[in-house]
């Protein structure tokens, strides 16, 4: 048996010391944790009180409206948002179609003009050539539409008739 006098850890320790230090160890080390947690769990519980406390609120009536009619109201907003939403996106596909219908129809009528303008410049083409064969006739109809109507004039001068 050891003697109360001592302890074998630390020589010439009175034990009274000893059982101190054990106690305060024990007691001390646990109580400081316990503090520590109860330190967070009380801002927790503060944090939900406060939570509570507007909910009361809120149930009581004690405001304006009450959060039924605050949550039927946010409802309602979602929805025709969501409707709006909805025909937005069905009225962009009409748009869209709607583009590529009057893209189609610019393209055809380019191409009509494109084979209209063909048309036109082979037709000039065809006229020149007909002009062109039919150029040194042309001194000799003016001469004989102006005859004509100098002969359905009358009293009038008759112009000079020129021979070749």
């Amino acid at each position: 048996m050891i003697p109360l006098e001592t302890t074998p850890i630390v020589e010439n320790l009175p034990v009274w010391v000893w059982f101190c230090g054990l106690l305060v160890t024990s007691v001390l080390g646990p109580a400081i944790v316990a503090w520590i947690n109860n330190k967070k769990i009380r801002a927790e519980a503060e944090s939900t009180r406060v939570d509570v406390a507007e909910i009361k609120e809120q149930v009581k009536n004690t405001h304006e409206s009450n959060l039924r009619v605050d949550m039927d109201l946010t409802r309602s907003i979602a929805t025709e948002s969501k409707e709006e939403a909805t025909e937005a996106k069905e009225s962009s596909h009409r748009t869209e179609r709607l583009v590529k219908d009057l893209m189609t129809s610019i393209r055809a009528l380019e191409h009509s003009m494109d084979r209209r303008q063909g048309q036109a410049t082979k037709e000039l083409g065809e006229v020149r050539e007909d002009l062109g064969a039919h150029l040194k006739e042309v001194p000799q109809i003016l001469e004989d539409a102006f005859k004509r109507h100098a002969a359905d004039c009358k009293g009038l001068p008759q112009p000079p008739t020129h021979t070749a």
